[in-house]
């Protein structure tokens, strides 16, 4: 079996330039991640340009939003999960509607609705930056 070393030699072998193979290498590695569903180790990537080979799935990690991640970050301190489950419903609604909305659960107490709302204006001000 051979390596990738031996492929890059082979490849620059083909093009007469070791420089101009690294190049192409690069260029085609980010024409395949453009089409994968997360990012991949650029190593992974260059070896799927040598070889062939599709890089595993369990490499690849799915593409999140920022945001997202902030406000799911701020949720794993949160122990009720109906408040957590409220704050992601209301702030999918928000980024939809382009502004802030809270619709409550009525099955929440009111302790758990002021929770969604502060949990949820930290998130919505972190996200629009105040405004």
């Amino acid at each position: 079996m051979l390596n990738d070393l031996v492929l890059f030699n082979q490849f620059a072998e083909k093009l007469g330039n070791r420089y101009a193979a690294s190049v192409c290498i690069a260029k085609l590695s980010r024409q395949y991640s453009r089409n994968l569903p997360g990012p991949v180790i650029e190593s992974k990537l260059a070896h799927w340009v040598l070889t062939g080979q599709d890089p595993d799935k369990l490499h690849i990690k799915p593409r999140r939003d920022p945001d997202v991640e902030f406000m799911e970050d701020l949720l794993c301190y949160v122990d009720d999960v109906q408040v957590c489950n409220e704050v992601r419903s209301c702030y999918k609604m928000s980024i939809l509607n382009r502004h802030l909305i809270y619709s409550c659960n009525t099955n929440l107490s009111k302790y758990q609705q002021e929770r969604v709302s502060i949990i949820l204006r930290m998130c919505w001000y972190s996200f629009t930056g105040g405004d």
